[in-house]
């Protein structure tokens, strides 16, 4: 499987729209934009709303961020992962630090490898 998905990786970042490697300080301002994001696939997942429909909902570590993954096939990597989508973020308000407020990130999912 690994060997399939380098064999691939040519094709599907080519085949995808630009992106541009992100650091935790940039993912403010790369808000709706298409990244990519190269992280570890969280072991831990925290609490988060679910913001609309996918068809499969991942979780990956990133610079010490938890990230939501909305995907349209299951994501199989097992520890690292490079995923390329666009980059949103999802506010329920209320007041920091509050049971009722909420602030993260999802990404929507176009591509990834699992290196």
């Amino acid at each position: 499987m690994r060997l399939a998905c380098l064999a691939l990786l040519p094709i599907a970042f080519c085949s995808s729209p630009p992106v541009a490697e992100t650091g935790r300080k940039g993912l403010e301002a790369q808000l709706n934009q298409n990244v990519q994001l190269t992280g570890q696939m969280s072991s831990h997942i925290m609490q988060h709303p679910i913001s609309g429909p996918a068809d499969h909902i991942h979780y990956m570590d990133y610079d010490g961020v938890q990230i939501v993954l909305y995907s349209d096939k299951p994501i199989h990597c097992q520890e690292k992962i490079i995923a390329t989508g666009k980059l949103q973020r999802v506010d329920l308000g209320g007041r920091p630090g509050r049971k009722t407020s909420y602030s993260g990130y999802r990404l929507d999912v176009m591509d990834f490898i699992c290196p």
